[in-house]
């Protein structure tokens, strides 16, 4: 139940047990509230859902589904073979990588 065998079990001393069970309590209960989060967002999903199924349902016009589906997203603006480059290095230098200064000479 607690992750361990029956085996560790009769070695472990009775702190060591307390440990493994207060950690063993601490997971759970973070499980749970990550479950809660997670039915909280899922009862919003469905609320929102029934709202907008009871709006469309009295509209006279239905909107455009492409304008419906559509995200607000900022569009990005193409990058230069420069900044390119400079962000490749940046994220070369971030995770540690070797800088090699004689590409594309």
């Amino acid at each position: 139940m607690l992750g361990i065998s029956i085996n560790e079990y009769e070695y472990m001393t009775p702190r060591q047990l307390s440990i493994r069970v207060q950690a063993y309590k601490e997971v759970k209960m973070l499980e749970a509230e990550e479950y809660q989060v997670k039915l909280k967002n899922y009862y919003e999903l469905a609320i929102t859902q029934a709202w907008l199924t009871a709006n469309w349902q009295r509209a006279k016009k239905m909107p455009n589904l492409d304008k419906v589906l559509k995200t607000n997203k900022p569009k990005q603006k193409e990058m230069t073979d420069e900044q390119m480059l400079n962000q490749i290095k940046a994220l070369n230098a971030m995770f540690g990588g070797a800088v090699n200064n004689n590409v594309g000479q």
